[in-house]
């Protein structure tokens, strides 16, 4: 579970920090500032992480920096274009394949300026309750993993593996958005080819009788477009609902958090995941009216994808307005109520975000600790 940063000097040291998955970094600035807002939006659900080395004690000319006046520093696995150049210009291009992002340790503000008292922008961070004696072990954990120099490996050991693997709780290699990735890799692949199965569906096998052909088309287009967009819906909220339910049983998280998450959760299988479904099943028919195949074919590739951007960004603009304003939140659990909703007013009113914080689901397989709820972000398990 991650919580929404709102000011830099909440982080510190031992944090695991999620910022937007940024492969040009450092090169075109306004692009740099548009993905944290892309992030910060959740618009963009891939995810670079790092843990922070230090405390953020105060913002200085938009650089976070430490109670002793210096940079506050991070650590992670990463290079930027420009590293990457320097890198083969100094030691060849093997140097590069062998170890295309070193662990180092950086500023954090090559990826997140701030302005007191302004807020963060795209920055979260994983839930966990630590303490200082485990702030101190895995400040140490990356003092030995810069000195040790392990190479970079995007399936088994990338940013994310070594984030969660410092935390003394846990303490193991995971990367959830590798096979988050790869799913994804496979699901536009499939629409890639449900896209081809589109031209046979223009009517002209009709026009010619042949009406065999036309099914089997129809069948292998379903088969690979909406089939795996329906069972990702309802395999991911499956996956929350065991995942909080098992928290829940835990006491790892209250009532609040759980019901806010389901209900979220819930509606996103049922928005997303139905808009994308019904936009897949129509486009047949209307390939066959209309013959735009070009246009069939991206949505059949990036339907799901632009459901659930929608559904992020109607979340975003609906939730945060309320959560600013009490007379909104009163006036929606009014409502709720009406509608006999009594359990989601309840909790709506408990988890004002006012007092609380910002959670989001992760990966149903990693653990936190409890946090009382606030604006909830969807699951995102693998990524």
């Amino acid at each position: 579970m991650m919580s929404r940063v709102n000011h830099l000097t909440d982080l510190k040291r031992g944090d695991h920090v999620c910022v937007g998955l940024n492969p040009l970094r450092k090169i075109v600035r306004p692009f740099d500032k548009l993905l944290q807002y892309l992030t910060h939006l959740e618009l963009f659900p891939a995810y670079h992480h790092f843990v922070m080395y230090d405390d953020v004690h105060h913002v200085s000319n938009s650089v976070p920096m430490t109670a002793s006046g210096t940079a506050a520093m991070m650590c992670e696995y990463s290079n930027t274009p420009c590293g990457a150049i320097l890198q083969i210009w100094e030691y060849g291009f093997m140097s590069l394949l062998r170890s295309p992002a070193p662990f180092m340790r950086i500023p954090l503000c090559d990826y997140v300026e701030g302005c007191s008292p302004g807020p963060a922008v795209g920055v979260f961070k994983v839930a966990e309750d630590l303490t200082a004696e485990e702030r101190d072990e895995i400040v140490g954990k990356m003092d030995a993993l810069l000195a040790s120099h392990e190479t970079y490996s995007f399936i088994y050991r990338n940013c994310e593996h070594a984030a969660f693997s410092f935390n003394p709780r846990r303490a193991v290699w995971v990367s959830p958005q590798v096979p988050y990735l790869m799913w994804n890799m496979l699901r536009f692949s499939m629409g890639a080819l449900s896209a081809c199965c589109l031209w046979t569906l223009r009517g002209e096998d009709l026009a010619r009788g042949d009406v065999h052909r036309y099914h089997l088309a129809s069948i292998a287009y379903h088969l690979l477009s909406t089939v795996p967009v329906c069972l990702q819906s309802v395999i991911q909220l499956m996956r929350t609902v065991m995942s909080m339910t098992a928290k829940r049983v835990r006491n790892e998280v209250t009532s609040t958090v759980f019901w806010h998450i389901v209900y979220k959760e819930s509606s996103r299988a049922v928005v997303a995941g139905g808009l994308a479904c019904l936009c897949l099943g129509l486009l047949p028919k209307m390939v066959e009216d209309t013959g735009y195949v070009k246009a069939a074919g991206l949505l059949c590739v990036f339907a799901f994808t632009l459901s659930n951007g929608l559904f992020n960004a109607l979340c975003f603009s609906v939730v945060r307005p309320i959560s600013f304003n009490p007379s909104h939140l009163q006036y929606l659990t009014n409502l709720l109520c009406c509608l006999g909703s009594s359990s989601i007013a309840r909790n709506l009113t408990l988890s004002h975000p006012l007092s609380s914080p910002h959670l989001s689901a992760m990966h149903p397989s990693l653990t936190a600790r409890p946090l009382v709820a606030g604006e909830v972000k969807g699951e995102i398990w693998g990524g």
